[in-house]
């Protein structure tokens, strides 16, 4: 299980493709365990409208630490 934890560790990069249903705060509370962090997310990828999400449109999730 050890690769299925890097998955979901905050401090590996990652990408996320975005579901019709997800939204930066969602993002963030899956990946990071803290929803509060979705501008970090917003500014890795020059999201200034955290509403303009598409589906399908791929993320760069960043390192936490």
């Amino acid at each position: 299980t050890g690769t299925a934890g890097e998955q979901h560790s905050p401090d590996v990069a990652k990408k996320h493709v975005v579901r019709p249903s997800d939204t930066l705060m969602g993002i963030s509370a899956a990946l990071y365990g803290d929803p509060s962090q979705w501008r970090r997310i917003a500014e890795a990828n020059g999201i200034e409208d955290p509403r303009s999400l598409r589906p399908g449109q791929t993320l760069t999730i960043p390192r936490i630490r």
